[in-house]
């Protein structure tokens, strides 16, 4: 465990909170309004690299590994769901004193996000002022076959995921099928993935993810009618092997304003694969809601 403590990637913004007796890890830099990055699911914090000292212009980021994933606890038994996320993170507002933040999701990341935003719209106190989303998860998606598999068929992440940690070179092809060009997979993003996969528990965490997959999506979709108003950014790479660009339309039509930026070229993390197209318009956005663009 010290060997690969000894390994976190960021370190020196990192910080800890426990809430209901559980600790998170999370990034911080930047100063100004909140900005809470979520990462997807297997990922952690790492995969906001690229973006931190880009978007730390727009406000205080806060990048956090979610319970269950990267360096924050793992605790087993818990309640992988959605929902049970998005009030998690509700909750680390709450003890960090983080009244309302612009939330940026990626894949499975997006999705909670956007859940927050509905749980608490829902509740009569929207706490999300903004939804950058990255190739979200969301209901209309349509998936290609290996996710599929997957979601619909639970006990193959547990057929598949003992294998997945313990096979390096499986680890990299996983990798490299989350981008457009896998030459752009370099040795750090490999080693900063696969170091963290190791943690305890980490497949617990990931399959009960999938098992409540599709009721999850369905209560988000409920959801969605009460955050039309909320400014939403909407990034797709044309090369997502994991969620089809062709879904995205729906998912822009929930938001009554909303800027879809498409990525030629690019997979399933564009914040992470290509941060020189992603960071200006994330920039962009999150300055526009301050006054002349100063926060």
């Amino acid at each position: 465990m010290e060997s690969s403590r000894a390994k976190r990637p960021n370190q020196e913004l990192e910080r800890w909170c426990t809430v209901g007796g559980h600790t998170f890890r999370y990034l911080v830099t930047g100063s100004g309004p909140p900005v809470i990055l979520l990462h997807g699911l297997l990922g952690f914090s790492f995969s906001w690299r690229r973006n931190l000292e880009a978007l730390s212009q727009c406000g205080t980021l806060y990048a956090v590994d979610a319970l269950g994933a990267g360096y924050s606890d793992h605790p087993c038994p818990m309640d992988c769901g959605l929902e049970a996320q998005a009030e998690r993170i509700l909750a680390l507002m709450d003890a960090l004193s983080i009244d309302t933040a612009a939330v940026a999701g990626n894949s499975h990341g997006g999705a909670v996000a956007m859940l927050m935003a509905g749980l608490s719209a829902e509740r009569g106190r929207q706490r999300v002022t903004r939804l950058l989303l990255a190739d979200p998860v969301h209901p209309w998606a349509d998936y290609e076959l290996p996710q599929r598999v997957l979601i619909d068929f639970p006990p193959a992440l547990g057929i598949f995921g003992p294998l997945l940690l313990k096979s390096k070179l499986l680890q990299i092809i996983f990798l490299r099928r989350l981008y457009g060009d896998p030459r752009r997979v370099t040795e750090e993003t490999i080693e900063g993935y696969t170091e963290a996969l190791h943690q305890a528990r980490t497949l617990e965490y990931g399959s009960g993810v999938v098992k409540s997959w599709r009721h999850d999506l369905r209560r988000l979709e409920v959801l969605s009618r009460k955050i039309s108003d909320i400014p939403a950014m909407v990034f797709w790479g044309t090369e997502d092997h994991a969620l089809k660009i062709e879904s995205a339309a729906r998912l822009c039509q929930v938001f009554k304003q909303c800027e879809f930026i498409p990525l030629p070229g690019v997979g399933h993390m564009p914040m992470e694969e290509a941060p020189r197209l992603f960071n200006p318009a994330a920039k962009r956005f999150l300055l526009s809601a301050c006054p002349g663009g100063h926060c």
